[in-house]
């Protein structure tokens, strides 16, 4: 099981992405919608601010380039997993 299978993403929203290749490493700062997940009890925060920390990313691209990180945007996620 991964992140995405475990978490619903959606409507939560990116604050911000850093990716350093040299480290291989994608950061993203994300305000989690925590009433949208299966394991939300009533009382807790509806949203939760977090991390989600990517290791061994060999790429990582916007598509477009242009894109800006805003509240209007839609991030879609392509994984790929190269087994030498």
């Amino acid at each position: 099981m991964d992140v995405f299978d475990k978490y619903n993403f959606h409507d939560s929203l990116i604050q911000h992405i850093e990716y350093f290749s040299s480290k291989k490493k994608l950061i993203i700062d994300i305000e989690l919608c925590n009433w949208c997940q299966s394991f939300y009890t009533e009382g807790e925060p509806e949203i939760k601010k977090g991390k989600l920390i990517f290791l061994d990313v060999s790429f990582f691209k916007f598509i477009p380039s242009t894109v800006k990180i805003n509240d209007n945007e839609i991030l879609e996620i392509h994984k790929k997993k190269i087994i030498l």
